[in-house]
């Protein structure tokens, strides 16, 4: 029902989007408003874009444990966001919670072990995140090196290696390499892993006595991008203003 209500909030269209996961099909009936008209405080979907990320609260079905749960586990902390509005399809390795990169890769190499044992993918999980809280530096600087590091691939620098070392070869901690031998698979695995970003999300505090305002702003130094029409240009140097917010 969220998936759905996500869905009906950006498109175009007026009907309802029905996802049911179970069957894996996607259907429409009635009116997209239809939930939304029985508030106490009614009000229409937006049929657009989202703004902000704090825009999702307005969907049908997330309340604040859903909030806690899947978007923002640390209140205040936009690193601990696992769900973001700004997102082009690829993630930044050094960036993403474990667990968005494990999805990401699960959605092209599926039947490996990472993707189909429970145990290997906690080991994953585990691994990467102890090993960022430890030595909280960037560990991949291409995109192939993420692809290395789940196939336990590189040198003695690389990170796979260098836990193998620290941790002995057999430790139970380490998961088990995968193989990615199709050529069209790594070559769409390189194009979802992205170390280099273009969306910024830059959060400042100011502090007068018992007075407290926090200005989040969003950055936007995509080279792509172009103002909206009639107007003509390119990316600024120092980039843009996409949002920003006063609490």
């Amino acid at each position: 029902e969220i998936i759905s209500g996500l869905v009906d909030w950006w498109d175009t269209d007026t009907t309802r989007t029905v996802f049911d996961p179970g069957k894996a099909t996607v259907t429409t009936g009635g009116g997209e408003d239809n939930p939304y008209a029985r508030y106490d405080d009614p009000y229409q979907i937006k049929n657009a874009p989202f703004d902000s990320l704090e825009e999702i609260r307005l969907v049908h079905g997330i309340n604040d444990d859903f909030w806690a749960t899947f978007v923002e586990p640390e209140p205040g902390n936009p690193i601990s966001r696992k769900v973001t509005i700004y997102g082009s399809g690829s993630v930044n390795p050094n960036e993403g919670p474990p667990e968005v990169l494990l999805a990401r890769l699960c959605s092209v190499v599926g039947d490996v072990s990472l993707c189909t044992d429970p145990v290997e993918a906690a080991k994953f999980v585990q691994l990467l995140g102890t090993a960022r809280a430890l030595v909280p530096v960037p560990f991949f600087t291409r995109s192939r090196d993420f692809l290395n590091f789940v196939e336990g691939k590189g040198t003695a620098r690389d990170l796979y290696p260098l836990l193998q070392t620290l941790l002995g070869p057999n430790n139970d901690l380490l998961f088990k390499p995968i193989a990615i031998a199709d050529r069209q698979m790594r070559s769409e695995l390189g194009g979802l892993f992205v170390t280099a970003a273009r969306l910024i999300t830059v959060q400042s505090t100011g502090r007068v006595g018992r007075a407290e305002v926090r200005l989040t702003t969003i950055m936007n130094f995509h080279d792509r991008w172009v103002p909206p029409p009639p107007n003509a240009g390119s990316m600024p140097r120092l980039g843009i203003y996409h949002h920003y917010r006063v609490d």
